[in-house]
């Protein structure tokens, strides 16, 4: 049954609010417009946006949708297709797309490439090995390289010695991991922690940080990062005419298009 309290989701530092927490899955979605399918979830934000059950099927759900009271061990994310009954489905007891995967009792589930890797089931070594490793969700028992660090099944050695052939992930597949790519800038940010501004944009990765524009305009991205200041950019054409203004203010008739 729905919560009666109030619920918001800020790992962006932005946050969804709900009197009662529904049924379908919800996040912030920064692309987010007037008319989209999904937005303005809350009623009150824009940018707050359902995905994943019923109407909202089609809008692929991040791991972040998930709402544990307490981070769990095992890792996580949206699956579709789960229902009652099926193993490790209703994983934090409120939503029933929410599934565990990868770890005891849950190896028979294959992590997706999606997946909220809590920091508690991260590769954890007495000794720091000389062979590389990373966390691998398609990991399953028996396969090379896995259950690198004797607890971990996703925790998986690369790259040298009898693990040459397991090619190790690039800096790229390390980092933001998006259901659907975001029309607003982003790039890994080390420092990130929970509930800083923009931070988390993939909603798996704490790392992963919305930058440049709207509502993460303070925000600067590196030189790295192509980010086009003086132009629109819309998820979907408008039909309405539009142009960059740089007299343009918060309040002022059409900015903010």
């Amino acid at each position: 049954l729905p919560q009666e309290t109030t619920t918001t989701s800020s790992s962006l530092g932005t946050a969804c609010d709900f009197e009662l927490e529904p049924m379908a899955g919800y996040y912030w979605e920064p692309s987010c417009e007037e008319g989209m399918l999904g937005c303005f979830a809350d009623g009150k934000r824009e940018f707050c946006r359902f995905c994943g059950e019923g109407d909202y099927a089609d809008i692929p759900c991040p791991p972040s949708s998930c709402r544990f009271v307490a981070e769990p061990a095992t890792p996580y994310y949206w699956d579709s297709s789960c229902e009652m009954g099926k193993l490790g489905c209703w994983a934090d007891g409120v939503h029933s797309k929410c599934r565990y995967c990868g770890e005891q009792p849950y190896t028979s589930i294959d992590c997706p490439s999606v997946v909220a890797v809590p920091a508690a089931t991260a590769c954890h070594f007495d000794n720091v090995p000389q062979t590389p490793f990373f966390w691998d969700p398609t990991c399953h028992v028996g396969m090379k390289g896995c259950l690198a660090d004797g607890r971990s099944i996703g925790c998986r050695f690369c790259g040298d010695g009898d693990f040459s052939d397991v090619e190790c992930p690039s800096d790229k597949e390390k980092r933001c991991t998006f259901a659907n790519e975001p029309v607003v800038p982003y790039y890994w940010e080390p420092s990130c922690t929970a509930g800083m501004l923009g931070c988390m944009a993939d909603g798996v990765h704490f790392q992963c940080r919305f930058c440049a524009a709207r509502p993460f305009q303070d925000i600067p991205c590196p030189g790295t990062i192509s980010v086009a200041l003086a132009s629109c950019s819309f998820p979907n054409e408008p039909a309405t005419p539009y142009f960059w203004d740089e007299s343009c203010e918060l309040g002022a008739l059409g900015c903010w298009a």
